[in-house]
């Protein structure tokens, strides 16, 4: 099956995320149910950006609030690496209000899937979140409004399954959300809304949410015919899987079954276990950035392109942690990666069918290795 044949349903999710109008309370809620397909069936977490501003509030049972969209960032980053098979069944959303007041929603959804995943509280347990066919309950209730020319969710209510959670991580209870690792917890937030914003306020959230559309349509009108092409395509792409994290658009460009080969002897077999090693990565740091230094591409007549990036990562370890709870320590600028692609042309689409990459993975243990890093 073509990738646009298989990603139909995802692409027109998209589109209407992208084109709605939110005229009536049932275009809200179809518009909530297929972007919260999109964000964690299709793990495209950077389409968060599109709803959810720099000052948004999510109150959560306990009082384990959240403030901003870079806390619901990591957050669903730390969920979904902990749970890489995760999808949801939808069991209800209803919608009430209008275009001047703005709209109030509830949802309700059931989780599945395995922690196959590291997790603040440990290695993967193996256990499952279904337990007699059903998943674990989670439900909101979400507030949003029309504020300086966009929707914006102006504030969210939520409550997991939490007991049911910390038991299949392993974890007697849970403590702050999913994503908050740091020995102190910070100070709570005293964050004004965005919809309280001045008029005319440009977001963080907005600029993000308008670069992933303009790179996504970059790579859509990209026509592969020589090496200037295929650099376009790879700083467009990169860009968008790290910098926006949008690690889902991995399974639109790689071989279903790519053998990535590491260092020291690993491999990454499938490209499901490229998209887990990518989540797993981005989870630690939430805040990566990529820096493409350099692309080489070499073309081959009548199979494709060698292509050849040199980059760095930067970020802070703010997140999910193999070894532990998180360190706070920064990658710096030494975090270099080193990667050859290949670049080739299957049953009329272009998809990297090969990659060998090393990215300074003894750096990157002692950035999340606390015990190891105090000792240097």
């Amino acid at each position: 099956m073509k990738r646009k044949e298989k990603f139909a349903k995802r692409d027109a999710y998209i589109d209407y995320i992208n084109n709605c109008q939110l005229k009536t309370p049932e275009e809200v809620a179809r518009l909530f149910r297929e972007y919260t397909a999109v964000i964690w069936d299709y793990k495209l977490i950077g389409k968060i950006y599109d709803f959810y501003g720099d000052n948004v509030v999510i109150y959560r049972e306990g009082g384990n609030d959240m403030v901003g969209v870079q806390d619901v960032i990591n957050d669903t980053l730390a969920y979904i690496a902990a749970f890489p098979d995760l999808s949801f069944e939808f069991l209800d959303i209803y919608c009430d209000g209008n275009e001047q007041d703005g709209y109030r929603f509830g949802q309700v959804v059931e989780f599945k899937g395995t922690n196959l995943g590291h997790s603040k509280y440990g290695p993967p347990t193996g256990k499952s979140l279904v337990k007699d066919g059903k998943g674990t309950l989670d439900i909101c209730e979400c507030l949003i409004k029309y504020v300086n020319g966009r929707w914006r969710m102006h504030t969210e209510w939520g409550a997991r399954s939490e007991k049911a959670n910390a038991e299949v991580l392993g974890a007697e209870v849970l403590s702050g959300s999913i994503a908050q690792n740091l020995d102190d917890q910070l100070e709570p937030k005293q964050t004004p809304t965005d919809a309280d914003a001045p008029e005319n306020t440009v977001l963080q959230s907005d600029i993000n949410s308008d670069k992933i559309k303009q790179l996504e349509s970059k790579i859509e009108a990209i026509e592969i015919n020589g090496k200037q092409d295929v650099i376009d395509f790879f700083k467009a792409f990169t860009s968008l899987v790290w910098d926006y994290k949008m690690p889902g658009r991995i399974y639109d460009f790689y071989k279903d079954d790519i053998v990535v080969q590491t260092s020291n002897w690993n491999e990454l077999n499938g490209i499901e276990a490229v998209v887990i090693d990518t989540l797993d990565f981005m989870a630690a740091f939430p805040d990566m950035k990529v820096n493409l230094d350099d692309i080489i591409v070499q073309e081959i007549p009548e199979k494709g392109f060698k292509v050849f990036r040199r980059l760095y990562f930067e970020g802070s370890n703010i997140g999910t942690n193999k070894y532990g709870k998180s360190t706070g320590k920064s990658l710096g600028k030494d975090c270099l990666c080193l990667s050859m692609i290949d670049f080739e042309k299957v049953d009329g689409e272009w998809l990297i069918t090969n990659e060998k990459f090393i990215n300074s993975e003894e750096h990157i243990n002692e950035v999340l290795n606390k015990k190891q890093a105090s000792q240097c």
